[in-house]
């Protein structure tokens, strides 16, 4: 019998890209001498909070009635430099493109009461 004899396939190693020779530029933006424009800048952060809070109170007038009372309180600030007052007072941009959406800051208060029956 003859011995089985196995192929081993040669992988060449991973492929490593080259390496830079333009020595000037510290990022990967570079721009034709001569070039006219403008270098890429930091684009502001957003921010945004969003503050809740809720209160839920039960006063058991039985052992099976009970009535309730609901608080709910949110605040929401946000600093969106891209959906912001800047773009509110343009008339034709959030309503065509944006359909109407934009980051607003808002506050609500919403209370509600309520009859429970517990079974």
């Amino acid at each position: 019998m003859a011995a089985a004899t196995r192929r081993r396939s040669r992988r060449s190693p991973a492929w490593r890209p080259p390496r830079s020779t333009n020595n000037r530029a510290d990022s990967p933006y570079t721009f034709a001498v001569g070039s006219s424009l403008a270098a890429p800048q930091q684009l502001p952060p957003i921010l945004n909070r969003w503050h809740t809070l809720m209160l839920d109170l039960r006063y058991f007038l039985r052992c099976n009635i009970a009535a309730g009372f609901m608080y709910s309180y949110e605040r929401y600030t946000v600093s969106d430099f891209a959906l912001g007052s800047q773009i509110e007072d343009q008339v034709i941009l959030p309503g065509i493109v944006l359909l109407g959406y934009g980051n607003r800051p808002y506050t609500a208060n919403a209370f509600w009461v309520r009859m429970m029956h517990i079974f």
